[in-house]
């Protein structure tokens, strides 16, 4: 396993709140109506509910991505490297228990990355299935200090026709 972050929950607890209303303002342009944000029993196991013109109540599993940044070449032609391993993480354990893609009710996985400006779907039953069949990568120490969070590592660029993929601004 390979260790790849760490982060500090606390903090990050705004960049995932942008990330939300990120997904709120796009939902809203194709009609989903934001019904509620998960209370504190059921933020394990989803985020975000929606309902839709068809009356479909659609639960989300939001996850922001502000770590990926692409590179850039300024006017004066310097190029600046962006940050990038190619992955989308999907955590599955924190602190000795199942969670994320382990434990999730959610219909609908939503990872946003932030710099990117790009958000990926995918319906949580075929990312699971996706998961199944394939050996992906899993990581430990992906979370805060002693969490021992764990997930799994999804290639981007290979598995990319798995997902839908809209741009936002």
């Amino acid at each position: 396993m390979e260790m790849i972050g760490s982060y500090n929950f606390r903090k990050d607890i705004s960049v995932g709140e942008n990330g939300e209303r990120i997904l709120i303002e796009y939902y809203k342009q194709y009609g989903g109506k934001f019904v509620k944000k998960s209370s504190d029993f059921e933020m394990p196991f989803w985020d975000l509910m929606f309902e839709f013109p068809n009356n479909k109540i659609v639960k989300t599993e939001v996850k922001t991505d502000v770590w990926v940044i692409p590179g850039k070449t300024l006017s004066s032609g310097y190029v600046v490297r962006g940050k990038d391993r190619g992955n989308l993480f999907i955590e599955k354990e924190c602190r000795g228990k199942n969670s994320g893609i382990n434990i999730t009710t959610a219909d609908w996985w939503v990872n946003i990355f932030y710099h990117l400006n790009e958000i990926w779907f995918i319906q949580v039953d075929k990312l699971k299935k996706l998961i199944e069949e394939n050996d992906f990568k899993v990581t430990e120490q992906s979370g805060d200090e002693g969490s021992n969070t764990s997930g799994y590592l999804i290639p981007r660029d290979d598995f990319r026709k798995n997902f839908i993929i809209k741009n936002f601004k």
